[in-house]
Parts: structure tokens; C-alpha cells; sequence
């Protein structure tokens, strides 16, 4: 019998609500409200998604941008530079 040649190794880029959801820590329902209801007064705004028909898509790198963006260290350097 011949060697099987092994199969590349596809590490995907996206992920599902659920899985988005538990990577940055919140609930699934809050990722599935804020892509339904958008941009609301006194809530953070939902990280980006693709949507391929009904399926919905998170890319790993844009919810480590969101995740960044809202950072409170970040927060705190930005505010004490714009302070002085």
C-alpha cells in the first residue's frame, strides 16, 4: 500500500455568531441585537460581520480590531493627550 498524502491544513478566517460570540466574551444575542437593531444611543456598536445569504460571518481579524478599538487603556492614553 502507498503513502496517503496528508491534506493541507486550512485554518478558516471566519466564525459563527456562537463562536464570535464566546472569542470576544459576550453573548450571543448581544452580536445577533446589535447586527438587527445597528448603531443605538448609549450601546457599543456591533464588530463587523459578512453576511453570504443567511449565514453570518465574523472574521477573526476584524473582531480583534473592534475588540482594540474599545480598549480602556487606550482610552485613558487618549484622553490625557488630548487633555494637555
Amino acid at each position: 500500500m502507498g503513502k496517503k498524502l496528508s491534506e493541507p491544513s486550512i485554518t478558516p478566517r471566519g466564525m459563527s455568531e456562537n463562536a464570535a460570540a464566546e472569542y470576544i466574551g459576550v453573548a450571543a444575542i448581544s452580536l445577533r441585537q446589535g447586527r438587527c437593531e445597528g448603531r443605538r444611543e448609549n450601546r457599543m456598536p456591533p464588530p463587523p460581520f459578512i453576511k453570504l445569504g443567511r449565514k453570518i460571518i465574523y472574521l477573526k481579524d476584524d473582531l480583534d480590531r473592534w475588540l482594540e478599538m474599545y480598549r480602556v487603556a487606550l482610552a485613558i492614553v487618549l484622553i490625557i493627550l488630548t487633555s494637555r
